[in-house]
């Protein structure tokens, strides 16, 4: 009992400190260059930030507006708390409307039809192309597993937290990997103010709708969602 908790304390120590390293990348990403994350104050719902082409508009933290519940499959509540946002490319844009755990739990009914009737830990309604949503789930041990549908394709989340040159794993996410049939398509690093890696053989529009759920991966932290 006393190695593990030597265990958790050395992990936790790790991923809190802002020089502790960087995520170990998946073999898919070893040869590419990340995209740096801009942010002036990171992991802030009402900060915007960019990477690549890609940066946010107007974020706020507000009751929400109603898009998002609505594309989440919710009735309008006005009282619930929203986090609201829009990505964009410099051309095309998407509108994401995010609630998360601790708003949840005040909705006392999930529908069945979203999310196979799971709590997330964070849910996102997301305008677009086509009205799309965002799914994080809390697995074990501050591990993460979700789910999305682009235009084009349904991907899979999984959080990693494995930095390298370290021994064991951090207990909360040092990022994610973003996966579809084919394999790997993207990669988000927490740490600090973060990195970005996407498959580039992906569309202008695919991108996009990557770069939406990324921004809300990045923006997620797990102790204040």
């Amino acid at each position: 009992m006393r190695l593990f908790s030597a265990i958790a304390v050395l992990t936790a120590a790790t991923i809190s400190n802002s020089h502790a390293g960087q995520l170990q990348s998946i073999k898919a990403f070893q040869t590419l260059a990340p995209y740096q994350v801009v942010s002036t104050e990171p992991r802030q719902w009402n900060t915007d930030l960019s990477f690549g082409q890609w940066h946010t508009a107007s974020p706020q933290q507000t009751p929400l507006s109603g898009f998002g519940l609505a594309i989440l499959g919710f009735p309008n509540n006005q009282q619930t708390q929203s986090y609201q946002f829009a990505v964009t490319d410099g051309q095309h844009w998407q509108y994401l409307e995010c609630i998360g755990r601790s708003h949840l739990t005040k909705i006392t009914q999930w529908p069945i039809k979203s999310n196979t009737g799971q709590k997330p830990a964070l849910a996102c309604g997301i305008k677009g192309t086509t009205d799309k949503t965002f799914y994080l789930n809390p697995e074990w041990d501050q591990q993460f597993v979700g789910h999305s549908e682009l235009s084009d394709r349904t991907i899979k989340i999984r959080s990693l937290h494995q930095l390298t040159r370290t021994a064991y794993p951090t207990l909360e996410p040092a990022g994610y990997l973003l996966t579809d049939e084919q394999g790997a398509i993207a990669q988000v690093e927490v740490l600090n103010k973060g990195r970005v890696w996407l498959r580039p053989d992906l569309s202008a529009q695919t991108q996009l709708e990557l770069a939406a759920r990324i921004t809300a991966l990045l923006l997620f932290n797990p102790k204040n969602s």
